[in-house]
C-alpha cells in the first residue's frame, strides 16, 4: 500500500514536472537561454563572467531536474498501470 502511494505521488510530480516542461520551459526557452547567455558573455566585464556562468548553469540545472522529474514520474506511472492489469 504504501508503495503504491509512493509511485502515485512520484507520477503526479513527474505529470506536473512534463506540464511545466510543455507549457512554461519548453526547449524555445532553452534556447532562449543559452542565447542570452552567450549574449551577456559576450559583453560581460571580466568581474561578471562568473555571475552569467552562474545563471546559465542554475539554469540547466533546473531545466535538466524538471526532465529528471518527469522521466521518474512515467517511469512510476507505468509501474501503476502495470500493477493494475
Amino acid at each position: 500500500m504504501e508503495d503504491r502511494m509512493k509511485l502515485q505521488e512520484r507520477a503526479a510530480r513527474g505529470a506536473d514536472a512534463t506540464a511545466l516542461l510543455t507549457e512554461k520551459f519548453t526547449e524555445e526557452w532553452l534556447t532562449g537561454v543559452k542565447s542570452d547567455a552567450l549574449n551577456a558573455l559576450a559583453h560581460a566585464k571580466p568581474d561578471e563572467l562568473i555571475n552569467v556562468q552562474a545563471d546559465y548553469n542554475a539554469a540547466m540545472r533546473f531545466y535538466n531536474a524538471l526532465n529528471a522529474l518527469a522521466r521518474k514520474g512515467e517511469q512510476a506511472a507505468q509501474k501503476l498501470r502495470s500493477t493494475q492489469e
